[in-house]
C-alpha cells in the first residue's frame, strides 16, 4: 500500500532546474551534459532523461489546455542550428560541419523536395507559425535563403519566438517549495521512496541530519548513491531560503576540501559530552563562583572562569604539540566529568570528588563517555574515552597531569589548593587490587607484542604491492614507509615538512643523500637518511603530484606537508594541497588497512588478533624490532628512534628474558642426564 506521500493527491512539483532541463534539450545539449548542468554530476543518464520527459509531458498537458496545442508542441520540439551551415552533434552538443567535401568525404545526396502545403502538415499541424514564419522555416530546409545575413536574421527571430514560448510555458509550469513541503513534492519517487524508508518525508528532517553528517550524508541511506544525493543537494543549494532551511559548510564542502577554519565552523557550542573548544558551559558551572577559588589573593592569571583558567595553563605547552594534546585530553576530560558526571564546576572539586575520578578512570565507559579511538573533533562521534577502563599506568599518568593542573592554578592564585595532592600516591596503593592491576598491564607491556613479524610484514607489503596505484593507494604506502621504514610517530608523520628533507654527503664516497629531520618527544631533532634503497622520494614526488603539486621536493613551498589532503576540489587553494593530516585522520587510515588486511583467508588466528589491535604506533614498534633482529647496533637505533635513554631502546631487544629462558632450560636438561 502506498503511503500518504506517493499518492496521487501530492502532485509532483516541476523545478526551475529540471524546466532547465527541456530548455537544453531543445538547445541541442546531449544528456549527460544536461544531467551534469542542471541536477547532479553523478545523475544516472535514464534518471535525466526521465526527468526531461517528466517536464515536456506537463507542457504538453499544459498545450492541450490552450488553443493550438499541436503547434504549440511542435514549436516547442524545434531545434534550430546555430549558425548557417552548423549542425549539432546529439550525442556531444558540440557543432559539426556537414558541409559539402568535407574531410573529404562526399556530397550528401539531396533529399527530395517537398511542395509547401506538404512541408506545413510535416512541421506546423496546428497553424501556429505565420505564413512568413513557415516560409522562412521551408527556404532554410531546401536551401532556399537568400544571403548570410537574411539567413541569420530569419533564424534570430525564430530563436526568439521559441523562447517566448519557453518562457511562458515555464511560468506556467514551475513553482516554489514553502517550508514544510514533502520531499515527495519535489523529488522523483526513487528518491523520495528511499528517503522515506530512512524516516526522511520532509526537508525539515532530512537538511538537519544532512548538516550533522557533512557532504557523505547519503552513506548512510541504504541503496542511495551520489547521483539521487547530488539531485537533493542542488535542490537544498537553489530554495534553502524559500524552505527555511540553511546548508552548513560542512555540509556544502567535501571533508578533504575543507580547510581547519572550515572545519571550526562545522559545529556550533553546545552544552554535553563535546571538545573543549565547542564546549557551552551553563553559567551556574563556569567556576567563577567555585568553592576552591583563591579569594582575596592577586590573580596572576587572567582568568574569569574554569575553562580560561585550563587554556591559560594549556597555552604553556603549545609549542610542544605532543605535550599539548596529552595534556589537553586530560584536563579535557576532567572538566566534562566535574559538570556533566559530577554537577559541580572544576573549580569546586574537593578531595572526595578526585578520589570518584580515579575510580571513574578505572571503570568501564558507558556510550555516554566512550566512543572509537581516532574519531576527528568536530565530529558528532566524538568521545574523551574508550568503552574499557584505563589501565593502571594510564589513570596514574592522567592524575599526575590532573595535578600538575590544579599547582599551577593554585599557584597562580587561580584556586585556593590542589585537590589531587593525595590522590595519585593512593593510585599506587599496595592494594590486592593494583598489584592485580599492574599484572595485566605487564602483560601487554611487550613491545614485540605490538609489533608485526617480518614474514607478517612481509604478507602486508605483497598486499600493499597488489592494490591499485591510484591517490588514496600512494598516500597508504608514504605513511606506511614513513612509519615502519623510519620510525616516525603518528605526530611526527602529520608534521613532517618539504623543508624536513636536507641534503648531506657521505664522507667516505662523497656521494649526496638525503635525510629526514624529525622533531620528536621533547622537541628532540633527530636525523634519519634516506637510503637509496626504499623508494621514499619517489613515492612522496607521486603523493605531491595528486595533490596538484609539483613532484620535485625543492621545487615546492617548504612548508607544504610530506603528507597531505588527496581528490581536493578544482581550484583548492595552494593552502589546502599544502596543508597536512590530523593524527586521527593518519590513525584511521592505517588501523583499517590493518583491518582490511585481516579478512585474509590465509592468515593465522594470532596473525589477525594482531592486525586487528594495529595502530600507527605499531609501525614504529615495527620499525624498532626488525632492526634488532637485523643485528643493527642499540646504539644506532636509538639514534635513528630518537631514544634518549638506551633502556627504551633494549625493550626492543629484550634479549635478557629469552637468554634467561634458553639458560634455564638448559641447566633443566643437563640435570636431567
Amino acid at each position: 500500500m502506498k503511503s500518504a506521500l506517493h499518492n496521487d493527491n501530492w502532485t509532483r512539483k516541476i523545478t526551475r532546474a529540471e524546466f532547465a532541463c527541456l530548455r537544453a534539450r531543445l538547445d541541442g545539449l546531449d544528456d549527460r551534459t544536461i544531467g551534469e548542468l542542471y541536477l547532479s554530476p553523478d545523475e544516472d543518464l535514464r534518471a535525466v532523461r526521465a526527468t526531461i520527459e517528466f517536464v515536456a509531458e506537463r507542457v504538453r498537458r499544459l498545450a492541450y489546455r490552450h488553443d493550438k496545442p499541436a503547434g504549440l508542441l511542435r514549436l516547442m520540439r524545434t531545434k534550430l542550428p546555430k549558425s548557417p551551415g552548423e549542425q549539432t552533434d546529439t550525442n556531444t552538443g558540440k557543432p559539426t560541419d556537414n558541409s559539402a567535401g568535407a574531410q573529404g568525404a562526399p556530397a550528401a545526396t539531396p533529399k527530395p523536395r517537398m511542395t509547401l502545403e506538404e512541408f506545413r502538415l510535416k512541421v506546423d499541424p496546428g497553424n501556429v507559425y505565420r505564413e512568413s514564419e513557415l516560409i522562412e522555416l521551408y527556404a532554410d530546409e531546401h536551401g532556399e535563403d537568400d544571403g548570410k545575413a537574411k539567413h541569420l536574421e530569419r533564424l534570430t527571430r525564430l530563436r526568439n519566438r521559441q523562447l517566448e514560448v519557453l518562457r511562458w510555458a515555464e511560468a506556467q509550469v514551475t513553482s516554489t517549495p514553502m517550508e514544510g513541503d514533502p520531499i515527495a513534492m519535489w523529488m522523483p519517487d526513487y528518491i523520495s521512496r528511499r528517503l522515506q524508508k530512512s524516516g526522511f518525508k520532509y526537508f525539515y528532517e532530512l537538511v538537519p541530519f544532512i548538516n550533522a553528517r557533512g557532504a557523505r550524508w547519503f552513506v548512510e541511506i541504504p541503496k542511495f548513491g551520489k547521483g539521487g544525493a547530488g539531485r537533493v543537494m542542488n535542490f537544498l543549494a537553489l530554495y534553502h531560503t524559500e524552505l527555511g532551511l540553511p546548508l552548513t559548510t560542512k555540509a556544502l564542502v567535501p571533508a578533504r576540501s575543507m580547510t581547519a577554519a572550515e572545519w571550526k565552523e562545522t559545529r556550533s557550542k553546545a552544552y554535553g559530552i563535546v571538545p573543549i573548544e565547542y564546549f557551552q558551559c551553563p553559567d551556574v558551572f563556569d567556576g567563577s563562583n567555585g568553592i576552591n577559588r583563591a579569594r582575596g589573593q592577586c590573580q596572576l592569571a587572567a582568568a574569569n572562569n574554569d575553562l580560561e583558567a585550563i587554556k591559560v595553563w594549556l597555552s604553556a605547552y603549545a609549542a610542544s604539540p605532543n605535550t599539548f594534546r596529552a595534556y589537553r585530553k586530560e584536563a579535557e576530560r576532567l572538566l566534562l566529568w566535574a559538570i556533566v558526571e559530577r554537577g559541580k564546576p572544576f573549580s569546586s572539586l574537593l578531595m572526595e570528588d578526585t578520589i570518584a575520578y580515579r575510580d571513574f578512570l578505572g571503570s568501564k565507559k558507558t556510550a555516554k563517555w566512550a566512543g572509537k579511538r581516532g574519531e576527528e573533533r568536530h565530529s558528532a562521534n566524538w568521545r574523551p574515552f574508550e568503552a574499557r577502563p584505563l589501565a593502571l599506568k594510564s589513570i596514574e599518568a592522567a592524575l599526575r597531569i590532573c595535578s600538575s593542573l590544579c599547582t599551577f592554578l593554585a599557584g597562580v592564585n587561580y584556586l585556593g589548593g590542589n585537590p589531587f595532592l593525595s590522590v595519585a600516591t593512593k593510585s599506587k596503593a599496595n592494594t590486592e587490587d593494583a598489584r592485580e592491576a599492574k599484572k595485566q598491564d605487564y602483560k601487554s607491556a611487550s613491545i614485540q607484542d605490538r609489533a608485526l613479524p617480518i614474514d607478517l610484514w612481509q604478507t602486508i607489503t605483497d598486499k600493499l604491492d597488489a592494490i591499485e596505484e591510484d591517490e588514496a593507494g600512494i598516500r597508504l604506502k608514504l605513511i606506511l614507509m614513513l612509519g615502519a621504514d623510519f620510525g616516525l610517530r603518528a605526530m611526527e608523520i602529520g608534521e613532517a615538512k618539504l623543508s624536513d628533507f636536507v641534503w648531506r654527503t657521505d664522507r667516505s664516497t662523497m656521494e649526496r643523500y638525503r635525510c629526514l629531520l624529525v622533531a620528536g618527544k621533547g622537541a628532540k631533532v633527530r636525523e634519519i637518511p634516506v637510503p637509496a634503497s626504499i623508494p621514499l622520494v619517489d613515492l612522496l614526488g607521486r603523493h605531491l603530484v595528486a595533490r596538484g603539486l609539483n613532484p620535485e621536493i625543492d621545487d615546492n613551498d617548504p612548508a607544504t606537508r610530506v603528507v597531505g589532503r588527496i581528490e581536493l576540489s578544482e581550484g583548492a587553494p595552494t593552502e589546502l594541497r599544502s596543508s597536512g593530516l590530523s593524527y586521527e585522520r593518519i590513525y584511521k587510515i592505517v588501523t583499517t588497512f590493518f583491518k582490511d588486511s585481516a579478512i585474509n583467508a590465509g592468515l593465522s588466528k594470532d596473525d589477525k588478533s594482531r592486525l586487528n589491535k594495529a595502530s600507527t604506533h605499531w609501525l614504529r614498534h615495527t620499525f624498532g624490532t626488525h632492526n634488532v633482529q637485523s643485528g643493527m647496533p642499540l646504539e644506532m637505533i636509538a639514534d635513528l628512534m630518537g631514544h634518549t635513554d638506551l633502556t627504551t631502546t633494549k625493550l626492543y631487544a629484550n634479549t635478557s628474558k629469552d637468554d634467561a629462558r634458553r639458560k634455564m632450560d638448559a641447566i633443566k636438561r643437563e640435570g636431567a642426564r
